[in-house]
C-alpha cells in the first residue's frame, strides 16, 4: 500500500498469474487490515518522528518495532476472518 491521503493497494504485474485466488483473497485482506487499523496515517506520523530525531536509535528502534507489530496485527486481523 502507498499513500496517505488517498491510500493505494500495488501489486505486481503478474499478481494474477503469480497467486492463486485463495492466497491473492489473502493478501488483499491483509492490505485492506492496513487501511481499516489507520497504518498510513501512523506510519507517516512516524516518518515526520523519525526526520526530527535522526541522531536518536531509539526513535528509529521503535519504529522498526512498530512496523512488525503492524504486520502481525494485520495477520492476526485476517487469519481471525478465516
Amino acid at each position: 500500500m502507498i499513500g496517505v491521503l488517498r491510500p493505494v493497494i500495488v501489486t505486481p504485474a503478474d499478481f494474477d498469474a503469480r497467486y492463486d485466488a485463495e492466497e491473492r483473497r489473502l493478501v488483499l485482506a491483509h492490505e485492506r487490515a492496513h487501511l481499516a487499523h489507520g497504518d498510513p496515517w501512523i506510519n507517516a506520523v512516524v516518518l515526520a518522528v523519525q526526520c526530527l530525531n535522526w541522531f536518536n536509535p531509539f526513535v528509529h528502534l521503535a519504529a522498526r518495532l512498530l512496523r512488525i507489530d503492524q504486520e502481525l496485527a494485520c495477520d492476526a486481523a485476517v487469519l481471525a476472518e478465516v
